[in-house]
């Protein structure tokens, strides 16, 4: 099933998903984005511009993701010279060239001026592992909710029909007094819900999200190694890898990071500065002082 496209939310910043209920577990995300040729056009086939602009849209993406203990990752932005790809032709598009692709989750396609997205419900799993998702240059962050939208159709969250309840188990919006405590707090509008991921139109739908990825069995439960990619098939994508891809912020050491603790809302690593994913003590310093004097 495909996941209707959804209107852009523009500028509205991540809701608060701090009353979900979440397993002890991050899960990994893995994503391989590809580019439409429009795209390439507009910033006249500068690939390091490119990429660095696409990070800002997932970057804003990840606001979301870490708040309900994902660890999304970008492994590679490539470009197709394309800009006639549909979902069901960019899955063709995609699965064609899987031998010649590094490890990925899933495949997103980001569209040059498209206001939405579409998605495959449930596909995360399975060779409809793959999404588009607008892309506007003026603003890369404004689609970033939309990325993560589909991302949640991957995952299994669908469009359910808004005039019938959506049960979710152990949704705090279930009782009707800690809700009304969300609607009555500042942070709340319309638009945000209780416990709502943009573009849905039920509250509970990352309680949803949450819930699916408890039982998810595909997803890495800690962060993948170039050996184990390798191991399982996948080229050796270690001479590519750009560390301009690297996200502090997403809870994964990458580049030329020290270490990344997640956002700083949740960091819990003493030498760690979330803002820098830089050490605030040298690990040579650290050693230096535990070795024993005589």
């Amino acid at each position: 099933m495909v996941a209707n496209a959804q209107p852009a939310v523009w500028g509205d910043p991540a809701p608060d998903y701090s009353a979900t209920v979440l397993s002890g577990d991050p899960v990994y995300l893995y994503t391989l984005i590809f580019v439409d040729s429009k795209i390439t056009r507009h910033y006249s086939g500068n690939l390091t511009l490119i990429k660095q602009e696409i990070m800002r849209m997932i970057k804003e993406s990840n606001t979301y993701f870490s708040q309900l203990n994902m660890r999304i990752s970008v492994v590679d932005v490539l470009q197709t010279m394309r800009d006639d790809l549909s979902l069901y032709t960019f899955q063709t598009y995609h699965y064609n060239k899987l031998r010649n692709l590094p490890y990925h989750d899933f495949a997103a396609l980001i569209s040059y001026r498209y206001a939405g997205g579409l998605a495959y419900v449930d596909g995360m799993c399975s060779y409809r592992n793959n999404l588009i998702c607008g892309f506007y240059p003026h603003n890369p962050e404004a689609m970033g909710a939309i990325f993560f939208h589909e991302t949640a159709h991957l995952l299994g969250v669908a469009h359910d029909d808004k005039e019938q309840p959506l049960n979710v188990s152990n949704c705090i919006c279930n009782d009707l007094t800690l809700a009304q405590e969300i609607y009555e707090s500042e942070k709340y509008s319309p638009s945000a819900g209780c416990l709502k991921i943009p573009g849905f139109d039920h509250d509970c739908s990352a309680q949803h999200l949450a819930n699916l990825l408890q039982r998810n069995r595909c997803l890495s439960k800690k962060p993948r190694s170039e050996k184990e990619n390798v191991e399982d098939g996948y080229l050796d994508w270690s001479a590519f890898y750009d560390p301009a891809l690297a996200m502090c912020g997403n809870g994964v050491v990458e580049g030329d990071e020290e270490c990344d603790c997640g956002v700083e809302k949740f960091c819990n690593e003493i030498n760690c500065i979330p803002e820098t994913c830089k050490r605030k003590i040298p690990f040579y310093v650290i050693l230096v002082f535990e070795q024993p004097f005589f």
